[in-house]
């Protein structure tokens, strides 16, 4: 019964004509605030989606990196049980640590990445080619590949010299006397550039991984970490988590996101805070809704009378309004959902605005969730039930 006496309320003409207007202001304004949080949403959401997309040809499907300690061992049952499962295509052991690399008159420091033949296979290396070719195992003189930030002082193969890698002494007695004796050194020499990516990719260079056993002195089955492909047909959440069963809490299993989590930690953080600010914007539209509601039950004071008589309780009055304001909200809401996705669509189908200037001009990408729709729709209900219930409250308040 309250559900039929809110929906008539709703849709039919009131005696005074503000509080159809007001209803409409309200449903309007809701539906506006809607339909913006769709699209902002999306574009953060796209903004995500591309810095993922431009780190994923330099970063691994899946990355295993140990729980405790710095190095993990290649030869553990439990590592060695998932890597050899059929949910891996092909997998790189990798051990990294930060050197000075110095070529002519220049040293820079770097973040050598040693990496087995197959680390290719896994990241796909030539798309990370820009000029030259990739470091070969077994050279007579070490290869590396360096990053664009390396290849801009002048540590690139059109330099025709050899570069030379240092590492701090990690074992063995140091001479005070003699401080080159704190360093052990060779000579590389350097095949190619890869694409620029971010500033931290930009400084990297990659090395056989024997060249890193031997200058850090570990075992050749010591790595820090090991980088994987899954198999082909294998959903990438699926396959993380069964991989992650099969590791048995021993060693941490990211995906490309949480390899680097500064990188999207800015656009998600102003993604929550455009969020809240539109939130309230949008509590602010429902009051809308509360004076709207309140002129209704002035509206209908008569109707009540007559309701009471035939014994409707005061309870069922405030559902009639409060159900009332719902219904208005929610149809704001779902017009304002649908015009955000319908402007998303057309903006990722047909790019139609751009941002940034002359060779930096892109569109604003666009990637819709169904998790941001149904918040928005969740956050918009329960704002409305609540603002719903005060006018109602209220006036129960008065008649008692």
């Amino acid at each position: 019964m309250t559900s039929f006496f809110a929906l008539r309320y709703l849709f039919s003409p009131s005696r005074m004509g503000a509080v159809n207007w007001v209803s409409g202001i309200s449903a309007v304004a809701i539906a506006v605030v809607s339909m913006a949080l769709v699209v902002a949403l999306s574009v953060y959401n796209g903004y995500v989606k591309l810095i993922l997309q431009t780190t994923g040809a330099a970063a691994p499907e899946l990355l295993i990196t140990p729980q405790q300690g710095a190095t993990l061992d290649m030869r553990e049952p439990t590592l060695l049980t998932a890597l050899e499962s059929d949910l891996v295509a092909s997998y790189s052991p990798m051990l990294r640590a930060k050197g000075v690399i110095r070529h002519l008159a220049t040293e820079q420091m770097v973040d050598v990445v040693g990496v087995a033949p197959e680390y290719w296979q896994v990241v796909g290396g030539d798309s990370l080619l820009l000029e030259g070719r990739l470091p070969k195992q077994g050279s007579s003189t070490p290869e590396i590949l360096v990053g664009m930030a390396l290849a801009s002082e002048g540590i690139s193969p059109m330099s025709q010299q050899d570069a030379r890698l240092y590492f701090p002494r990690r074992q063995g007695l140091i001479n005070p006397l003699a401080p080159g004796t704190a360093f052990r050194s060779t000579e590389l020499v350097v095949t190619g550039i890869m694409r620029p990516v971010d500033e931290e990719f930009d400084r990297q260079g990659y090395v056989d991984i024997s060249v890193m056993h031997d200058l850090l002195a570990y075992q050749e089955h010591i790595a820090t970490a090991v980088a994987l492909r899954l198999a082909r047909g294998v959903p990438p959440t699926e396959g993380k988590q069964r991989l992650a069963e099969r590791l048995v809490g021993k060693y941490h299993l990211l995906d490309r996101a949480e390899q680097h989590p500064e990188l999207t930690f800015l656009i998600r953080m102003e993604k929550l805070m455009v969020f809240l600010i539109m939130t309230f914007i949008l509590l602010l539209a429902a009051f809308n809704l509360a004076s709207g509601l309140a002129m209704l039950i002035l509206e209908k004071r008569a109707d009540l009378q007559t309701l009471r008589a035939l014994g409707m309780t005061s309870r069922m009055e405030g559902r009639i309004f409060a159900l009332a304001g719902v219904l208005i909200s929610l149809l704001g809401s779902f017009v304002g959902v649908t015009l955000g996705l319908i402007l998303s669509w057309l903006q990722e189908r047909f790019e139609l605005i751009e941002a940034g200037q002359g060779l930096l001009t892109m569109p604003f990408p666009i990637d819709i969730q169904a998790s941001d729709i149904l918040l928005i729709l969740l956050c918009t209900t329960l704002i409305s039930c609540v603002i719903s219930m005060v006018p109602s409250f209220f006036f129960k308040k008065k008649r008692s």
